[in-house]
């Protein structure tokens, strides 16, 4: 279904090969089990997704009536699917294509997984050393954050609308949230610094002043 579409089984029959020996088999099991109930019990998806199209053959069939009957039997099914449902195209196989594509890529997302990871862990690294560096400049702050959206752009160029790597997409978006978290807190460390830097010029200014007795009502009089 993957390679050929979801609709592929409608166009398929099952020919089952090795039906003298089902036969001998079935002798020596306990109750007369037919091979209708044989395929529903070994494969009951598939046969179900076949509409039960489903043909035993004799490897070893010496019996011409025999044969003939296994081959009508397998023709009868194509006249039956080629009336009801339509041959399978080229245009059915170029319609799966989606559902091809996603299967080659699914064989490469555990590498992407891990190289996405290691840019993660990259930028958390970088971003732990801005956030202690009281002396971070701002250049600092726009390479982590062009990082950030660079890979969250890589993330879904690569993902290319399958949602496979969503997980991927959704640690990103943390990774940028802690990283706003981290700016707002830098900012208002920032903040808190200038207004206790201004108070501390103020207190240096108002004991200049009182050196020189300009803040004592005594001394002004």
């Amino acid at each position: 279904k993957t390679i050929f579409g979801n609709d592929f089984m409608q166009h398929v029959i099952v020919v089952v090969t090795g039906g003298d020996l089902f036969q001998i088999e079935m002798e020596y099991q306990e109750g007369d089990i037919s091979f209708d109930e044989w395929c529903r019990d070994t494969f009951l998806p598939l046969y179900g997704d076949c509409d039960g199209r489903v043909v035993l053959l004799n490897n070893r069939e010496k019996d011409n009536e025999k044969k003939t009957k296994q081959i009508q039997e397998i023709v009868q099914h194509a006249d039956t699917l080629q009336n009801q449902k339509g041959r399978y195209t080229s245009q059915c196989f170029a319609n799966a294509e989606k559902q091809r594509e996603k299967m080659i890529f699914e064989v490469k997302v555990p590498q992407l997984k891990i190289e996405i990871q290691q840019q993660v862990t990259l930028i958390l690294a970088d971003l732990e050393k801005y956030s202690q560096n009281k002396n971070s400049s701002e250049s600092q702050k726009n390479n982590i954050i062009e990082r950030v959206k660079a890979l969250k752009r890589e993330i879904t160029e690569q993902d290319k609308g399958f949602g496979v790597l969503n997980e991927m997409m959704q640690l990103a978006e943390e990774v940028e949230r802690h990283l706003n978290d981290h700016i707002k807190l830098k900012v208002l460390a920032a903040q808190l610094e200038e207004k206790k830097s201004h108070f501390s010029a103020l207190g240096a200014l108002g004991n200049v002043f009182r050196n020189f007795g300009l803040g004592s009502n005594e001394n002004s009089t």
